[in-house]
């Protein structure tokens, strides 16, 4: 079948994660040094998936890509004597990974109800950004429900947040995002890249709410904050995380500097410490 966000070869899990997942085998057994093993061959082959740049033509999945693009798995730059535990143990990874999130656990829950846009003061803070086109349907959100006391709670971001919550569910989400005009603004909330260009200050304040005179985006890394439009827009990504800041999107190991097999690719050791700046 199809690759999920979460079998990409690179930008979503990284392999040493999975662990966090799991306490047990499936016979009931503990973690042990052969789970170290795999998730060090799955990394010694991500690191040859990019020495050869085909980290868009794999999966990591014990199994090619089926559907669309035909990508190949993980699995084959991984030693032959290593493969079956490394398939084996890649799918119960993986399962439990996902099955942490799912809805009626206490992450999925969670994660559930969070909201896509935070407002604090007369500041706003979503993920990636928001274009005009989702200004205009959080507009015509915000007119179709009655005005009350409270400004702030019927406004397009809350009443955004609000359908976001009411669908989130995993049966439900995915329809909401793809066929609905509010599940298409959440999902472009957490991906827009667009208020970062030069001509965007000059409409800056028509995406915003009644009564917020700033934006602030995480999606867009670079080495500092970075303040334009006289302080409106803030790009908040400083690359705090010690692996994106070593490698960016693609998986190292981090504790050590490593160089795939044609020496074409190279996985630098990370800092001790965390770089990249906050702002209060």
């Amino acid at each position: 079948g199809g690759a999920a966000y979460h079998q990409m070869a690179w930008s979503s899990v990284h392999p040493g994660e999975y662990h966090n997942f799991i306490d047990t085998q499936p016979d009931g057994s503990p973690v042990d040094e052969r789970d170290l093993l795999v998730v060090e061959a799955l990394y010694n082959a991500s690191i040859e998936v990019y020495g050869y740049e085909q980290e868009r033509n794999v999966v990591f999945k014990p199994e090619k890509d089926t559907v669309g693009t035909n990508r190949g798995p993980i699995s084959s730059f991984v030693p032959k004597e290593l493969r079956p535990l490394v398939e084996e143990r890649l799918v119960l990874y993986q399962k439990r990974y996902i099955d942490a999130f799912r809805s009626g656990t206490e992450l999925g829950s969670w994660l559930e109800q969070r909201p896509v846009m935070v407002r604090v003061g007369d500041s706003l803070f979503v993920h990636g950004g928001i274009s005009l086109a989702a200004a205009q349907i959080m507009q015509q959100l915000e007119a179709s429900v009655p005005k009350t006391e409270d400004q702030q709670q019927h406004n397009g971001a809350t009443i955004l947040n609000l359908l976001l919550s009411q669908n989130a569910n995993e049966d439900q989400l995915l329809d909401f995002i793809q066929e609905t005009q509010p599940g298409k603004v959440c999902y472009e909330l957490l991906t827009y890249r667009g208020n970062h260009k030069p001509q965007a200050c000059s409409y800056l304040h028509k995406l915003l709410p009644e009564g917020v005179v700033r934006l602030g985006v995480g999606h867009t890394p670079s080495d500092s904050v970075r303040f334009h439009c006289h302080g409106d827009f803030l790009a908040l990504d400083s690359a705090l995380s010690r692996y994106f800041r070593n490698s960016g999107n693609d998986y190292c190991p981090g504790h050590k500097a490593q160089v795939s097999q044609n020496g074409h690719y190279t996985c630098h050791q990370m800092n001790d410490y965390c770089e990249g700046q906050i702002i209060k």
